[in-house]
């Protein structure tokens, strides 16, 4: 992975300091003292090269035999010049490497003063003293002072450094952009100019170290990929592959550092702006642009690639390769160095039977979780950590599963030079170097202050980082044996045959069942916040993204910073943020019996994974697997010729699920359906309430001015339209700005829950002279998403302004879609012909909500009454179009209004910050015209309520404000049982499932979150949807979700809660559980309703769409 070798160089920039820069060199001589060894011949002057750096200066003897010797600035006692080429210096200490070009632990000379002289061949003193002396004087002052001397030296360099182009290689080229910049490699940072022209990417380096062309350069039409990266914790790095090195290139891939997240998206955007980008590929620069989208998981590359894996066409090695990409990793960044799971946990017996689950590691656990014990310590010590303002967040692993020393730990025969690098010059005591692959596992499963997972290296052909081939000293352990080799488990008869059986392990059955659970803990949604709890996933806050960005830091609090994330690790960028679907394909099982001779192939063969045997470059892996994921999406829907549920195979090994079960087998001794007191015992008994922003409601204030204006204004309107249509173009434009307040949750739309709500029809009868539906337990069709049409079946314009909400029942005169709006009027439509059947005038002022009551006592119309609330603080009830009445129900707009089917009363919510019942009992209506008091106030809100929804009986409340949090209430009580903020704006849909065990939430940040009732509003699952929300609707398995685009999204709650529901006759949803979208309008969606089968969408554009299901 660190590359092939090319020509022997001895002098590279791993042999610098950590933040040591290169500033020039000289072709000289030097007099060796005679008190220092490694002058093997005596010889008096010895030819080389001096070489100045930042912090030491360097002489590399031209006879490799002799040391490069570097001798710290910070060591020099004196430096005087001795003639016009000479020059002097003493020190204490010397660095002594790479004697006989082999990588070994470095020799220190210090104590003793040693005095060195230099003479430069072909250039006077006067071009080097100066310089040598500022860095000297540099080296002298306190660290934070030295390194902000060294970084604006390093900028003045910069700033003077110009690129040459006498370099270009065809004097017509036109140069687009030009940058400072550095070029990164696994521990090395080498800063120069990158220059972009309308054919060539050039970067020249500040300085030739190497004796290469001074200019490295690169052809646009070989570009397969841009993608951008983080770098020192900062969006500004820019990785770009190649598809042919060529002479004069480094390496297929580059990873450039920028000054700015600017200064690299002008660069990115500077390479894609070239028609000549990717012409050399197949498909050429539309096939380089979809590359770079696949390493940055954009426009739905994602979700594809994801179900291109469940249905079998990507295997997981290349799956697990993708994550890594997707998520930031790169093979050039060493603190960024892609990780794979530990998959097996036998190391000990004579033969591996990939069979037998009892072989393989708990992919539903991370690495610290895996020992029962030892988790129990981590807990512990989590529990007891002290939290508060200003100190840091609690953690369980005070080390990483992946930082620059592990990889180094895995890779110290590959890469000796880099580890060297690493540890300041010395190899690891040899009894805590990477021995043993069983001393590795039984380390990571019993050591509290080891926790590593492995590198991709583990399930690759290159058996380098296993064999000391470099016959390196890497020293004798206290038992007596001297590292070598890498030991290996008895089953394994040769690193070939065990790389094999590691691949054919990471294939297997039992993995693929499993290794979904993995994903969510590393680039998932176990990665972080209260899902990393309890998943045992919790690392020092230092390695998550974000860390320490946002706030202004110096130079010098940065560079510590950095230090330490190379040091703790960095986890990779989270890229799901909802469980992640499992396989849908079950593989074949490994050829365990072939696996010697493939394995014996791979190792001298050419493969899919690189041109060149032997070993692997990290580039060359990354652009096969852009090949892989090409060839496996070609379709464009890779999941719909598989099963639509994970077969019984997989589902057996799923290890999770397993446990899932025990758990239910355990409680199943319990009492099945608990009442709805025992529930909110649990829910107060699980977390206590969280109080709600105090931050003063910014629509309460506009609200309580509209209802002064509307008041003065009343008795000078008339009713006609013009006077209407001034009033409501006003409310209209704040109306658009805040999100439509009713957005279709004010209707009675509890999925299954009622006969005349929104989402369906069952049967209702009367009962004691009240009429009471009974909640349906049925869901959706299955396949709801692919029986609807693309295109409406049919489109109503409803309204002559915005539809704020709708409901649909079957009645004796058929289905009908019943309507409120902008110009405060009901209005009905027959479903079946589009035409309207009634029209009711109910205010002056908008309407922000609907719901739909069945008929009371001996009132034997099937029509059921239509409750809408207003602007203007009321709601009206109306039957069939006939006005019933209407009630002052709250001090500002009624956002909300709730007709629990199995209840005596109903439910109102308003923008004031009360929700309030209203009984219906004995006959009751609160409309009829006698003064009314509401039977109840529930709970106490902070900010406007704009959502809410409540079970069938009408006692299980939840709501939605404006401030973006959600409150679960008791209605009988009249208690809070819990609060949780899940946006920082407003709710527009609110959705409770049928059994009162889930909540749908959705923002207009444009996040859906499902919340657990029996878990203080615990949130399970949540996706982002890429833009507002204005509305929700769920059968408890699937959830729709309308936004300001016009757009339906259908979310896959089954999915998120581990289910696997059949979805027979419709495709399976990709691994965020969403289903693709439909374009309803290009207006937005404020309602959504759903009736037998078919669905229904109301639109800022007044218009209804009708959608007809194919049952």
């Amino acid at each position: 992975m660190f590359g092939t070798r090319k020509a022997p160089k001895r002098f590279s920039l791993l042999l610098l300091e950590e933040g040591e820069d290169y500033v020039e060199d000289w072709v000289a001589e030097a007099r060796w003292p005679s008190n220092v060894s490694g002058n093997w011949q005596g010889l008096p002057k010895l030819q080389g090269r001096l070489r100045l750096c930042s912090k030491s200066i360097f002489f590399e003897p031209d006879d490799v035999r002799n040391p490069i010797v570097r001798l710290p600035l910070s060591q020099v006692q004196r430096m005087e010049p001795e003639g016009k080429q000479s020059f002097g210096m003493a020190t204490q200490l010397v660095v002594k490497m790479r004697a006989n070009m082999a990588d070994a632990p470095y020799v220190f000379e210090k104590g003793a003063i040693t005095s060195w002289h230099f003479h430069l061949a072909y250039a006077q003193l006067s071009g080097f003293m100066p310089v040598a002396h500022h860095y000297l004087a540099a080296s002298r002052l306190p660290y934070s002072e030295r390194d902000e001397a060294l970084q604006a030296l390093a900028r003045e360099r910069m700033a003077a450094a110009a690129f040459d182009t006498s370099r270009l290689v065809d004097f017509t080229e036109r140069v687009q952009i030009s940058l400072a910049a550095a070029q990164l490699t696994p521990l090395v940072r080498e800063s120069g100019r990158l220059v972009v022209t309308d054919r060539r990417v050039y970067f020249q380096p500040l300085h030739n170290v190497t004796g290469d062309s001074p200019v490295r350069v690169h052809a646009l039409a070989d570009v397969a990929a841009v993608a951008r990266r983080r770098s020192s914790l900062k969006p500004t790095g820019l990785e770009i592959f190649f598809i042919d090195a060529g002479g004069s290139a480094s390496g297929p891939s580059v990873f450039f550092a920028f000054g700015s997240e600017l200064e690299r998206d002008d660069a990115a955007a500077a390479i894609a702006d070239q028609p000549s980008v990717g012409a050399n590929l197949p498909g050429g620069r539309a096939v380089a642009s979809a590359c770079g989208s696949i390493l940055e998981a954009e426009g739905g590359w994602l979700q594809r690639v994801t179900g291109a894996w469940q249905a079998g066409k990507i295997s997981n090695r290349d799956y697990l390769l993708f994550c890594n990409l997707a998520a930031g990793r790169s093979f050039n960044d060493l603190t960024q160095w892609p990780v794979f799971p530990w998959v097996l946990a036998d190391y000990t017996s004579a033969k591996l039977d990939l069979n037998d689950p009892a072989v393989f590691r708990d992919l539903s656990k991370p690495v610290g979780a895996l020992n029962p014990a030892r988790l129990e310590l981590f807990r512990e010590r989590f529990r007891e950590m002290p939290r508060g303002e200003g100190l840091d967040s609690p953690f369980m692993y005070g080390s990483h599963y992946s930082c620059p020393g592990y990889v180094m730990f895995w890779m110290v025969r590959a890469a000796p030079g880099h580890l060297l690098r690493l540890q300041g010059g010395r190899f690891d005591a040899p009894d805590r170097l990477f021995c043993s692959i069983k001393e590795a596992w039984d380390s990571v499963t019993a050591s509290t202050a080891d926790v590593k997972e492995l590198i991709p290296e583990f399930f690759l052909s290159d058996t380098s980082f296993l064999v000391n081939a470099d016959h390196l000293a890497l020293g004798t352990r206290q038992n007596g044996r001297a590292v070598n080799d890498v030991e290996l488990p008895q089953w394994a008869h040769s690193p070939q045959h065990f790389l094999a059986l590691q691949r054919a392990a990471l294939e297997s059955p039992f993995v693929s069942a499993n290794l979904h659970h993995w994903i969510n803990l590393i680039f998932g949604y176990k990665q972080r916040g209260k899902a990393a709890v309890e998943a045992d996933n919790v690392f020092h806050h230092l390695t998550y993204g974000g860390s320490g960005e946002t706030a202004p830091m110096s130079r010098h609090e940065r560079a510590a910073l950095e230090v330490q994330i190379n040091e703790f690790g960095q986890c990779p960028r989270q890229i799901f943020h909802s469980p992640h679907a499992p396989r849908l394909v079950c593989p074949p099982a490994p050829n365990i019996d072939g696996a010697a001779e493939a394995a014996a192939d791979a190792a001298g063969s050419p493969n899919k994974y690189g041109r060149r045997t032997g070993t692997e470059a990290g580039s060359e892996l990354s652009l096969a697997l852009l090949a892989t994921i090409r060839e496996a999406v070609a379709s464009p829907s890779p999941h719909l010729d598989v099963p639509l549920e994970v077969p019984d195979m997989l589902a057996k090994l799923d290890v999770l699920a397993q446990r899932k079960r025990q758990e239910e087998l355990l409680r199943s001794s319990e009492a099945d359906d608990a009442s709805t007191s025992s529930l909110d015992t649990q829910a107060e008994r699980e977390t206590a309430p969280v109080p709600l922003r105090g931050a003063p409601s910014r629509l309460r204030n506009w609200s309580g001015r509209l209802g002064s204006q509307i008041t003065s204004l009343r008795g000078t309107l008339s009713p006609t339209a013009d006077n209407v249509g001034n009033v409501t173009s006003t409310l209209k434009g704040l109306f658009q700005r805040q999100g439509s307040a009713g957005n279709g949750h004010g209707y009675r739309a509890q999925p299954q829950q009622a006969g005349f709500c929104a989402e369906g029809f069952s049967e209702w009868g009367l009962q004691g002279g009240h009429a009471v539906q009974t909640r349906e337990t049925v869901p959706w069709p299955p396949g709801f998403r692919d029986r609807l049409p693309e295109r409406p079946t049919r489109r109503i314009v409803a309204q002559q302004g915005a539809v704020n909400a709708a409901a649909a029942a079957r009645t004796e005169d058929g289905p009908l879609v019943y309507c409120v709006g902008q110009t405060g009027t009901l209005k009905i439509y027959s479903l079946e012909s589009g035409a309207q059947v009634r029209s009711a005038k109910l205010a002056d002022v908008p309407c922000t909500c609907l719901a739909l009551l069945d008929p009371q006592g001996d009132n034997l119309s099937s029509h059921p009454f239509a409750l809408a609330g207003c602007y203007d603080n009321k709601v009206y009830a109306t039957q069939h179009g006939r006005p019933l009445g209407s009630f002052g129900a709250h001090d500002d707009a009624v956002s909300c209004v709730l007709a629990p089917p199995a209840a005596d009363h109903i439910i109102t919510a308003s923008w004031d910050c009360s929700v309030k019942t209203w009984s219906l009992a004995e006959g009751r209506a609160p409309w009829g015209g006698q003064p009314v008091m509401p039977s109840a106030e529930l709970g106490e809100h902070d900010a406007g309520v704009w959502a809410a929804d409540c079970d069938a009986r009408g006692r299980l409340l939840v709501t939605g404000t404006e401030d973006g949090s959600v409150v679960a209430l008791d209605a009988r009580c009249r208690q809070t049982l819990w609060q949780v903020t899940v946006s920082q704006d407003y709710i527009g849909g609110l959705r409770l499932t049928p059994d009162g065990n889930m909540v749908v939430a959705a923002a207009a940040d444009g996040l859906a979150s499902l919340l657990e009732m029996r878990k203080g509003g615990a949130r399970l699952s949540s996706v982002a949807c890429g833009g507002p929300l204005r509305c929700a609707q769920t059968d408890g398995h699937l959830a729709l979700l309308g936004t300001e685009s016009g757009q339906v999204l259908f979310w896959d709650l089954g999915q998120q809660q581990g289910e696997r529901r059949a979805t027979a006759g419709g495709s399976s949803p990709g691994p965020d559980g969403m289903y693709r979208q439909l374009q309803a309008s290009g207006s937005a969606v404020n309602a959504l309703t759903q009736l037998d089968g078919s669905l229904i969408t109301g639109h800022e554009d007044g218009a209804l769409c009708l959608f007809s299901g194919q049952l």
